[in-house]
């Protein structure tokens, strides 16, 4: 019987600290990093595609959580750049190959592409399980904050993914919902979204900017994840769908509920 991955998709904030009043030190960086590694530690994924990890988290997740092995380049070169980082158990994986690449029409670091006000990339780690040897594709990353832009990253993706012709996994905050054209696109592509193939499944908003209890649905995003797990058509099954709403000490541990999901391949 083939052993199950369980998959995170987690955005930690990047915001400065200096971005919080002083009536919201507990939203600091300073203070979440430890209650990141806390959550991280409850669940220990097999792989946890992250976003919006400036060298700060990076740093940080490289000393606390020496269980993983974390991949993925800056997406610009400034003084706490952000990357779409991968972490995945070294235990049970072994890393192929790894690459961050630009989301631009000129596919450098740092452009910016089709109107978008943020560089954008994608990592992606091709990997083996050291159990039964076979091999996975898996992707992260940071969508744009256009509809059209973010339709753009998703086609270079898609020509980085059909390099491998691996079963592959997707993790991102794709910045919009299950309504859009760039979820559907997916959805109509090379992707399931684990949500709705999961026998356990869960429903629900997974960005509620640290205002979760008083959350009315009534931003852009509604009721609508905009934080998903995908799975390449045809080659998982799944089991569950979680989003993860727990607080660790009473708190939050970014504005973005992670989401986890347990799958296996066929």
């Amino acid at each position: 019987m083939k052993k199950p991955i369980l998959l995170m998709t987690s955005n930690v904030c990047c915001w400065n600290d200096s971005h919080f009043t002083d009536a919201e030190p507990q939203h600091a960086i300073c203070r979440r990093l430890p209650r990141m590694k806390a959550l991280y530690k409850k669940y220990m994924p097999d792989l946890i595609g992250a976003q919006e990890v400036t060298i700060t988290w990076k740093n940080y997740l490289t000393e606390a959580m020496s269980e993983y092995g974390i991949v993925g380049e800056p997406r610009e070169a400034i003084i706490d750049p952000e990357h779409t980082a991968i972490l995945y158990k070294k235990e049970r994986f072994e890393l192929l190959e790894t690459k961050t690449f630009a989301l631009s029409e000129s596919g450098e670091f740092g452009s910016l592409g089709w109107g978008e006000e943020y560089p954008r990339i994608c990592t992606y780690a091709i990997l083996k399980d050291k159990e039964n040897g076979e091999k996975i594709a898996f992707f992260n990353s940071h969508l744009a904050l256009r509809d059209e832009a973010r339709c753009e990253n998703l086609k270079l993706i898609f020509e980085h993914i059909g390099k491998f012709n691996l079963p592959t996994l997707f993790t991102g905050d794709f910045n919009t919902t299950e309504s859009s054209s760039p979820y559907k696109l997916c959805m109509e592509t090379i992707f399931d979204d684990t949500k709705y193939l999961a026998k356990d499944s869960d429903n629900g908003y997974t960005c509620h900017g640290y205002h979760d209890e008083n959350y009315n649905g009534s931003a852009n995003y509604g009721i609508s994840p905009i934080d998903y797990c995908m799975c390449s058509k045809g080659d998982f099954e799944v089991e569950s769908y979680k989003i993860v709403r727990d607080k660790i000490d009473g708190l939050p541990v970014s504005d973005h509920y992670p989401v986890i999901t347990k799958l296996t391949l066929r």
